[in-house]
């Protein structure tokens, strides 16, 4: 890796195009992807200020505007800031969220430590816009957690011996309840 680095670091032109990129990727004039869930259009951000990243939303009247008020939901820089204090901890990058139909209210945030294929997922109360105190928790892994209902989710993970392939993915999808 260090011998390619070095070589497409020398490469004509290398600067120039890096810094172009990093431009346009960190530009605020890009049209915000949204997705709307409930009453609300969200849109996970990152720019120069927010290099995690913000999960943010508005209402679908002031996303028409040129300048929509965004509120924020959840500042993955101020999570990572705020739980990634010892230096060998890898911050966390976005990897969705499912919310639970037809509220809302609830949704499974997946997070993952330096953008790995494994990942943890969350319960987060949209209203408080915070996870949820002892709420649905699946530790990281190659997995995944779905809603089925209100008190109960679907989940894949690790779960001893024989639950995984040999690619280190889940083969066995449990209901778990709340509680």
């Amino acid at each position: 890796n260090a011998d390619s680095v070095k070589a497409i670091a020398q490469a004509p032109g290398f600067t120039e195009t890096r810094d172009y990129v990093r431009s346009v990727l960190d530009s605020d004039a890009k049209i915000p992807v949204v997705e709307k869930i409930g009453p609300y259009y969200y849109n996970f951000w990152k720019d120069k200020n927010h290099s995690a990243g913000l999960w943010r939303r508005t209402t679908p009247a002031d996303y028409r505007n040129k300048n929509p008020a965004w509120e924020t939901v959840l500042d993955l820089d101020a999570l990572n800031a705020a739980e990634n204090k010892a230096k060998d901890r890898a911050d966390y990058v976005w990897h969705g969220a499912s919310c639970l139909p037809p509220e809302y209210k609830r949704c499974l945030v997946a997070l993952s430590r330096g953008g790995s294929d494994a990942d943890e997922t969350r319960e987060f109360d949209l209203g408080a816009k915070a996870f949820v105190k002892d709420g649905f928790f699946r530790p990281e892994a190659k997995g995944s957690l779905g809603w089925h209902d209100a008190n109960s989710v679907f989940v894949s993970t690790d779960f001893g011996a024989g639950s995984m392939t040999t690619s280190g993915y889940a083969r066995i999808v449990k209901v778990w309840q709340r509680g």
